[in-house]
């Protein structure tokens, strides 16, 4: 019985599920638009709200294409 309790036991710590963000951050990728591939690469700032982040994509590109 022992043996069955501690397998049970087991199971359950190695099938429950790991979250890779916590809620804060995960509210904060939402607000902003941003993605958490895209934040890491620096392409859109999670401090943002979705319209800036939106406006200073669109000005980025205009820069690009004016040089």
């Amino acid at each position: 019985m022992k043996k069955l309790m501690m397998i049970a036991i087991i199971t359950g710590l190695v099938t429950s599920n790991a979250y890779a963000i916590n809620a804060s951050f995960r509210k904060q990728l939402e607000k902003s638009g941003c993605t958490q591939v895209t934040e890491a690469n620096g392409t859109c700032d999670i401090n943002k709200t979705k319209a800036q982040n939106k406006k200073s994509k669109s000005e980025g590109t205009q820069k690009i294409s004016n040089k």
